[in-house]
């Protein structure tokens, strides 16, 4: 496995950052939609992360493909699948937080 480089720091950052400003906006509100609606942009920002190396190096989307299900991948690019999954869970439950948090 490689060293994780800066984009995987910048990820990880952008995505503590988005889940607290979306728990934060949600709490300040009281609307726990703001909150399901930061996991969309996690997943946007996981899809990114993802693809980025292979989309720089000019690869087509087949080959895009093959190397994300290979286990021959980056640390950002793993992040970003991790990224992905977590997000889709917060934006398909993350209005149902306070009821699960019993507040």
């Amino acid at each position: 496995m490689t060293t994780p480089r800066p984009r995987f720091w910048l990820a990880l950052f952008l995505a503590f950052a988005t889940i607290g400003i979306g728990l934060y906006a949600a709490r300040a509100t009281g609307e726990w939609a703001h909150f399901a609606r930061s996991g969309a942009v996690l997943v946007i920002l996981g899809a990114v992360f993802a693809a980025f190396d292979s989309l720089a190096a000019g690869n087509n989307p087949f080959a895009i493909l093959k190397r994300t299900l290979s286990r021959d991948r980056m640390p950002s690019e793993t992040l970003g699948l991790a990224l992905m999954v977590v997000g889709t869970l917060i934006w398909g439950f993350g209005d149902l937080a306070p009821r699960v948090a019993g507040s």
